[in-house]
């Protein structure tokens, strides 16, 4: 067939109409879309049987200016070659080819058939199951893309195509292509640029700001923006706020009145926060939150179909479910428990503990205001319980909306939970995580039920190295209801009567427990004047003693001490003998030294407290006042060392510094002497060393820490800085790449990934493999994109590369961060004008290093190389 005449159109692009031959192979059948920078038509390839559809894609530079030109050709090259790799996806198109002809640009793809999103939604919008299912879909894509150093840059309801052969959602034209016809050249600095890519009402601030460099957070934007299109039928320009530019309270505006759960809204908000770091950071980040909601709609167990998600936490989740078989027993509550292991031996002693305890749980079924377990099932390696569904509300969310509860519904309320606990202690059984969330007032009677038993939980965090819980250093509970022996690990029954107690004041003055005030004497909390009788005030106040010894040991004697204050008729609860007996003979041992270890542990938590907030001195001293009182407190000696590292990390003079440092080394030998099995210890020690450049002794502690653990990646990496630092970058990289390595089987380690990505890329730099490096540093910065020290290494690697231009770009976006130390900025602008002077621009490179020594007058690698630049 004989092509027809090509037309030109205005700009001396070539308009493609249908029965035109490109790259000798290619017809035009029709236009599909498009506009200034890239058209879009469908084509035949002519050379194959069967002539298959294929996408053609005309990309045009704004200007045809020779130096926009050539650029466009190297980019086009760049991004070709990436849309290769990324077309390993199954949901991204395939690319088939690209060209250059008659000094036009084109890309040749895989032809989907199907129907775009924008489509559907304008059919149907869709519901929450079914948005949860798009989520899931475009979320495993961008997580490939993402890691292969690509964003998308243009996610909208139009690039979004469901593939009619299996439904799956296929992501379409990257905007990365489209860059290209944007390029404008500046001649002051000889070198060209691009505007930013995407579309209004899905294009997040920054990259509507003209951001030089994309962030992954962008992509994650713009598809919360498609997700709450999906869901309200609405265009995200029309819901937002005109004076801000927000989407906010969306929910409101559904047309359908379509109910969305407060977890896939809190998920979609949080995608498209206008602030990027505020943002999720990666896209399995979104995955791992949206997980649980992936479970709605299905069917699991063979006979329960999933209604709603309810909540959950580390220790699993919960749904409400209908059970398909016997009707009666909907709806129900299905609680999903995942086992924090992949040792499969400690699975089948879970499973083995799993069914003791099964049998306990089901005899407090037998209390009308426990909830009855029905079932119970595995799947995919996940256990399952199925309770009865008490068709109320949670203490919580009544608290939340600003109620107080009287002090006559205080006394009700502890009597009705206090009978409860009577009963499950007499069955041997503690609950250990008592808190407003877990106590539901039936609609029926106003009754409350206790749910939630933490002895399952317990179950479920058995760890890879010992058949017993982790109660040492993860106690089942909450924080700000845990009573201090739990805090250790030694829940008694009186743990669940602090924690009742707690929960009574939160519900009378309406305060979480951390914002209660308390005499720093005595510990009693302080009530307003008239709050609550002198009476109720005292038996609350009993709850919540610190000390065991002075705290109500049994729910009894509470509701005893509760009746004599009137409020009605309480429930009459026998006297337990034996009980008493056992529990005072179980003080009796404890006392005197538990009730140390429990203060000792109270002080050093109050350091822990400190630190976190960065008051390192504080933290000090509270460390200090239990090293004083128990030498052998190796975890405070530790810590010690630690705040004493964070003072000399601060801006302070050298001989302070190093003041701070020998100090750290001090407390960590202690450590160490004291316990020479605690990893953190020798870590500890290891850090002191190396910050005083003792190297060598530092890789001897670091040795001896992977001899404890050679599981733990944060040593392989702690080490492999270490050698790096000794400038012995080959001995560095067998150390990250193990680190790197450990991480692959690690969840939720974004921070440790980054790092041990920044520093293989350190090392691979230090060995003059530039490519390599790159790599690296491109890694890192996929886990955490603001990642200083990967962002100047990935300008570094550019120069080394001779990329100047993209070197320049780097810096440039870097130099554009308000957040950068002086630090900071002067590591930059010196390679900022290295690179400057690497690509003859002299005047250019001398300032930036005039800016350094603005900053710092004495830098002398800055007047070095700014004498260099200038010869």
């Amino acid at each position: 067939m004989e092509a027809q005449k090509i037309k030109m159109s205005n700009s001396g692009y070539r308009l493609l109409n249908p029965g035109d031959i490109i790259g000798e192979r290619y017809q035009i059948e029709k236009h599909l879309g498009g506009g200034g920078f890239a058209v879009t038509y469908l084509a035949q390839d002519i050379n194959l049987p069967n002539r298959p559809s294929c996408v053609v894609k005309q990309l045009r530079p704004m200007f045809r200016d020779p130096w926009i030109l050539e650029d466009a050709k190297q980019r086009f090259v760049q991004e070709a070659e990436m849309q290769r790799r990324l077309g390993n996806h199954p949901q991204i198109p395939q690319l088939l080819a690209y060209f250059e002809e008659n000094e036009e640009l084109y890309l040749v793809q895989e032809f989907i058939e199907g129907e775009v999103l924008d489509k559907e939604i304008s059919k149907k919008q869709l519901n929450e199951t079914e948005v949860i299912a798009l989520l899931k879909d475009v979320l495993t894509v961008l997580d490939f893309v993402h890691r292969q150093s690509a964003i998308h840059r243009d996610i909208k309801p139009s690039n979004l195509i469901r593939r009619k052969s299996d439904d799956k959602i296929v992501l379409i034209d990257f905007g990365a292509a489209k860059e290209i016809g944007t390029l404008v050249f500046d001649p002051e600095i000889k070198a060209t640029f691009t505007r930013a890519i995407g579309t209004p009402g899905y294009m997040p601030p920054e990259q509507y700001m003209g951001r030089p460099n994309p962030i992954y957070a962008s992509d994650i934007y713009a598809l919360g923006k498609t997700a709450i299109y999906a869901l309200t039928k609405q265009e995200p320009r029309d819901l937002e706020d005109t004076a801000t530019g927000e989407i906010k309270d969306w929910q409101k505006t559904n047309p359908d009145n379509t109910a969305v759960s407060h977890k896939l809204a809190f998920i979609l908000n949080k995608m498209i926060r206008p602030n990027a770091s505020e943002r999720y950071q990666s896209a399995r980040e979104v995955l791992s939150d949206l997980e649980p909601l992936i479970k709605v709609g299905k069917k699991i167990g063979d006979n329960y179909k999933i209604i709603r998600y309810l909540g959950g936490g580390i220790w699993g989740h919960t749904y409400l479910a209908e059970n398909l078989q016997q009707t009666y027993q909907s709806p129900c509550v299905i609680k999903q428990l995942k086992p924090q292991t992949l040792d499969p031996k400690i699975k089948q002693q879970i499973e083995q503990r799993f069914d003791t305890e099964i049998a306990v749980l089901q005899r407090l079924g037998d209390h009308d205001q426990i909830p009855k377990l029905w079932d119970r099932f595995s799947e995919n390696q996940e256990f399952y319980l199925v309770q009865e569904y008490i068709n109320g509300e949670d203490l919580s969310k009544e608290l939340r909306k600003g109620k107080r509860l009287s002090e006559k519904d205080v006394i009700r309320l502890l009597k009705d939970v206090l009978t409860v606990l009577d009963f499950i202690h007499r069955n041997g059984v503690i609950h250990r995580d008592i808190k407003p969330s877990n106590l539901i007032r039936r609609n029926s009677d106003g009754k409350f039920f206790l749910i939630d038993f933490g002895i399952v939980k317990e179950i479920v965090t058995l760890s890879e190295s010992t058949s017993k819980p982790r109660s040492s250093t993860q106690p089942v509970g909450t924080e700000g209801y845990m009573s201090p022996e739990q805090m250790v690990g030694k829940p008694v029954y009186a743990s669940d009567i602090y924690a009742l107690g707690t929960t009574a004041f939160q519900a009378l003055t309406g305060k979480a427990p951390e914002d209660l005030v308390t005499n720093p004497e005595t510990a009693e909390v302080i009530l307003e004047k008239g709050q609550v009788s002198k009476e109720l005030a005292n038996i609350l106040n009993k709850m919540v003693s610190l000390e065991l010894t002075k705290r109500y040991n049994s729910a009894e004697k509470v509701i005893r001490d509760l009746q004599k204050i009137g409020a009605g008729p309480g429930p009459i609860i026998p006297f337990i003998k034996w009980g008493a007996i056992i529990l005072g003979t179980f003080l009796l041992v404890l006392s005197p030294f538990m009730i140390k270890a429990i203060n000792l542990r109270m002080i050093f938590a109050k350091g822990n407290e400190y630190y976190n907030a960065e008051k390192s001195q504080l933290a000090i001293d509270e460390y200090d006042k239990v090293t004083s009182k128990d030498a052998n407190f190796h975890e405070a000696w530790t810590n010690k060392g630690f705040a004493y590292g964070r003072l000399a990390s601060g801006s302070i003079a050298d001989d302070q510094k190093n003041s701070y440092y020998n100090k750290m080394l001090d407390s960590c030998r202690v450590a160490t002497n004291v316990n020479d099995e605690s990893i953190l210890a020798w870590m500890c020690l290891g850090e002191a060393y190396k910050s005083l450049n003792m190297l060598d002794e530092a890789i001897t502690s670091l040795n001896k820490a992977i001899q404890i653990d050679p599981q733990d990646p944060a040593i392989w990496i702690n080490r492999g800085e270490a050698f790096l630092i000794n400038k012995e970058p080959e001995n560095a990289l067998p150390d990250l790449e193990q680190a790197i390595q450990l991480l692959g089987n690690v969840n939720d380690q974004n921070y440790l990934s980054s790092v041990a990505w920044y520093m293989k890329g350190w090392a691979l730099r230090d060995l003059k493999n530039f490519e390599r490096a790159l790599e690296a540093y491109n890694k890192s910065l996929q886990y955490d994109p603001n990642y200083f020290f990967a962002q100047l290494g990935k300008g570094i690697s550019l120069r080394g590369l001779q990329q100047y231009p993209q070197a320049l770009s780097t810096f440039k976006d870097m130099l554009n961060n308000p957040q950068l130390t002086d630090k900071e900025k002067i590591q930059t602008l010196y390679w900022y004008g290295l690179t400057l002077c690497d690509s003859g621009m002299t005047t250019e490179g001398i300032d930036a290093f005039d800016q350094v020594l603005l900053i710092d007058s004495n830098h002398q690698s800055s007047i070095d190389a700014k004498n260099n630049c200038r010869n």
